[in-house]
């Protein structure tokens, strides 16, 4: 007896979410586009756009499900130069994973409330850790150094080719060189606090 031919999966948000992030993954945020996406579903465009209206809303949806599939919130009793850390393992994870998607979130096209609200979070920290009216212009200066690294990873190279590298030194560990980054910038800021006393 042959089998039952397979009902078609029900389209929903979570779908979409997870198709595209797949796409995204193998093909970069780049290629996410609704028509494209709609086709790799096997529904049409029109079936799509009911769930999702624009791609800059399917982008925040793609967001969302990183930060909710990886992010995890700074504990409440950590110094400044460990939530810094804390953040910058947290941009890794979520950003990383998907290529493209720094350089959209840098570019402006991407935006979800739940990256705001650490924006806030990581500012309170600085400004508790001694930093005051300058901890919003440090945690921007953090934040954007973090996804530049990663928009610049984004841009992968051909295999068998290293990123930026020395004349004479083989490619460092593009994540080796992200947690160096990460240890100057908390070097500077250290020694910035120091200065004031």
């Amino acid at each position: 007896m042959p089998a039952a031919p397979r009902s078609p999966r029900k389209l929903s948000p979570d779908l979409i979410v997870a198709e595209a992030l797949a796409m995204a993954e193998g093909e970069g945020v780049g290629a996410v586009t609704l028509r494209p996406l709609a086709a790799r579903l096997g529904v049409s465009a029109t079936a799509l756009y009911r769930h999702v209206d624009s791609r800059g809303a399917l982008l925040g949806l793609m967001l969302e499900r990183r930060l909710a599939d990886d992010y995890r919130d700074v504990p409440a009793d950590r110094s400044w130069d460990d939530a810094l850390r804390w953040y910058a393992d947290n941009m890794w994870r979520v950003y990383g994973a998907v290529p493209g998607l720094a350089a959209e979130t840098l570019a402006g096209r991407v935006t979800v409330a739940r990256t705001q609200e650490s924006a806030a979070r990581m500012i309170g920290v600085l400004a508790d850790g001694g930093f005051g009216d300058d901890a919003p212009a440090v945690a921007f200066c953090f934040v954007h150094w973090g996804l530049s690294f990663l928009a610049a990873l984004e841009h992968r190279p051909a295999e068998g080719e290293g990123y930026a590298e020395v004349p004479g030194h083989a490619a460092p560990d593009p994540r080796a060189v992200y947690a160096d980054g990460v240890e100057l910038h908390i070097a500077g800021l250290q020694a910035r606090l120091a200065a004031r006393g």
